[in-house]
C-alpha cells in the first residue's frame, strides 16, 4: 500500500511533464515515422525550429512548380507553437503529437500522390439514426457532428477538412496503441490512401 502523500504525489507528476523541447523532438520523430513509411525511397527532411513563433506546431513545407526540389520541400517544427499551443498542458500529449504527425503528413500524401481526398458527402452514409457498430455511434455522435461543423463552417480548404477527417478517423483505428509497429500500420492502411480505400476499410471496421 502506497504511503506516499497528496504534495509528493503533485511533484511526482509534476517531474514527468515534459518541456516544449522533449514534445518538439517526440513531434519529429513521429512525422519521420509516417514520412519515411509511406515515401520509404524518398523521406522529407524536418527542421526543427526553437526560435520563430509560430500559431501552428508543425508544418509541410513545398515548391509547387518542383515538387522534386528538396530545398523547399519539407517539415518545419515548431517550439513555440506547441508552447503558444499549450500542448505541454494536454491530458494525452502523445495523442496530441500523433494528430498533429498525421495531419501534416496527409498533407504531403495529398501534395505529391494525388490521392482523392474525403469530403463532407462521403462521411454522410456513416450518420445513422440508430448507429449498431462503435463507428457508426463514433460517427454519428453528437460530439463529431460539432467537429464536422466546426471546420466546415470555419471555411476550412479541402486539404485541410480531408486532413482533419483523415487524422481523426486514423486515430480512432489506433485505438490507444501508439507504438511504432502500429503507427506505421496506420500510415500505410489510411494516411497515405484516396478516400475510396479509406471509406472501404471504414466500412470492414462497420461489419
Amino acid at each position: 500500500m502506497s504511503h506516499e502523500n497528496p504534495v509528493q504525489k503533485i511533484q511526482n507528476t509534476k517531474e514527468i511533464i515534459k518541456s516544449p523541447e522533449e514534445l518538439s523532438v517526440e513531434l519529429l520523430s513521429k512525422i519521420k515515422i509516417l514520412d519515411i513509411t509511406i515515401f520509404p525511397n524518398k523521406p522529407l527532411s524536418i527542421h526543427l525550429d526553437t526560435n520563430t513563433e509560430s500559431g501552428a506546431e508543425a508544418s509541410h513545407h513545398f515548391d509547387d512548380n518542383d515538387s522534386n526540389n528538396t530545398n523547399e520541400h519539407f517539415y518545419t517544427v515548431w517550439k513555440k507553437g506547441i508552447e503558444n499551443n499549450q500542448l505541454i498542458d494536454k491530458i494525452n500529449p502523445e495523442k496530441e503529437l500523433l494528430r498533429i504527425a498525421l495531419h501534416e503528413v496527409r498533407h504531403r500524401v495529398q501534395h505529391d500522390l494525388n490521392i482523392k481526398m474525403l469530403d463532407i458527402n462521403n462521411l454522410k452514409q456513416f450518420i445513422v439514426e440508430n448507429p449498431k457498430t462503435p463507428l457508426e455511434k463514433y460517427f454519428s455522435s453528437d460530439d463529431y457532428q460539432k467537429f464536422l461543423e466546426y471546420i466546415t463552417t470555419t471555411n476550412k480548404s479541402e486539404n485541410d477538412f480531408d486532413a482533419m477527417v483523415v487524422e481523426d478517423i486514423a486515430i480512432k483505428l489506433l485505438k490507444g496503441n501508439y507504438s511504432d509497429k502500429n503507427i506505421e500500420k496506420i500510415a500505410k492502411d489510411i494516411i497515405q490512401q484516396s478516400s475510396e480505400i479509406i471509406l472501404k476499410k471504414i466500412k470492414e471496421e462497420n461489419e
